[in-house]
């Protein structure tokens, strides 16, 4: 990646900080920060079973921060009939069923 195309991704990155940082120093939320909030988020998972997504239990903190980003959390997600994964030559997709 070239010095430009560096300089922007970091720009936007530091834009969408900022915009984060705006929302959750106006949050009722208390001693929440970007970096607590990115952490309690990563405890969301969604687990691929080999044939269902499985989402695992929110907390009432990720509720909160949900709520605050505006992100609605689908109580199901739909699983492909036709899932297709890379094979390790040459980046070829393959399709699994």
């Amino acid at each position: 990646m070239r010095a430009r195309g560096r300089f922007f991704v970091k720009f936007i990155a530091l834009m969408i900080r900022v915009r984060m940082q705006n929302l959750i120093s106006g949050s009722k939320i208390r001693e929440l920060t970007i970096g607590n909030a990115l952490l309690t988020l990563g405890t969301y998972k969604i687990i691929d079973t080999g044939n269902e997504y499985v989402l695992t239990e929110r907390s009432k903190k990720v509720r909160e921060i949900f709520d605050l980003f505006g992100v609605e959390d689908p109580e199901e997600i739909p699983y492909p009939a036709v899932r297709k994964r890379r094979s390790s030559i040459a980046g070829v997709y393959v399709s699994k069923v």
